[in-house]
């Protein structure tokens, strides 16, 4: 059974519009079906999606039925975020699903993020600890989270007890509990592969 998709850009005052439709077995099929047309509108990186239903409007001011809100309360930007760490591998997937764009899917999934750790905190797995210490005598520890956020933080040599890989930090309010020094925010990994590094880590 076919289904009409639309392809779904913003103008430059930022609102969606529909550019173009076609009938399709899938969302594969009508991107492919609608490729020529996007290149050709400097549209690429257009959101493709079921069509709404009624009327699809189309012009340089009129937003498109149907284009579902950014959610905007706390909870809803908490039950998104958690919706993204459990059930999606990439920002791109999440940003499809929702129909909305990626930089919109990113700051989404930020905002949740704060929300969840202000109300339940978030535990961090040591996945690695430097052998040398810096010159003020400090190991670098590496942190990751189940959804993928990681960082880097410094700690004495002779902690005691020194963090080991496998080991659980929980971190509230921004601060972690370990008591550490220079936190820095690496770059992020997908949840998929958070978990699988994190798992390796407390097999060692």
């Amino acid at each position: 059974m076919t289904t009409t998709y639309e392809a779904i850009a913003k103008t430059k005052a930022g609102d969606p519009v529909s550019i173009a439709t076609t009938d399709a077995n899938s969302i594969e099929e009508a991107r492919k079906n609608l490729s020529t047309i996007l290149w050709a509108t400097g549209c690429e990186d257009a959101i493709v999606r079921p069509a709404a239903g009624g009327k699809i409007e189309r012009g340089e001011a009129e937003p498109v039925v149907g284009i579902p809100a950014l959610p905007d309360t706390d909870n809803q930007k908490h039950q998104s975020y958690l919706d993204w760490r459990n059930n999606f591998l990439t920002v791109a997937r999440f940003a499809e699903d929702y129909g909305i764009t990626f930089g919109e899917a990113s700051r989404l999934i930020d905002e949740g993020r704060v929300i969840h750790e202000a109300r339940a905190g978030k535990s961090f797995t040591v996945i690695a600890v430097s052998s040398n210490t810096n010159s003020f005598g400090l190991k670098s520890i590496i942190l990751v989270a189940e959804d993928g956020e990681a960082w880097e933080i410094l700690k004495s040599a002779y902690s005691d007890p020194l963090p080991k890989p496998g080991d659980t930090i929980k971190r509230a309010g921004g601060v972690f509990a370990t008591g550490c020094e220079c936190p820095r925010r690496l770059s992020d990994s997908s949840p998929a592969v958070a978990k699988k590094i994190i798992a390796d880590a407390k097999r060692k």
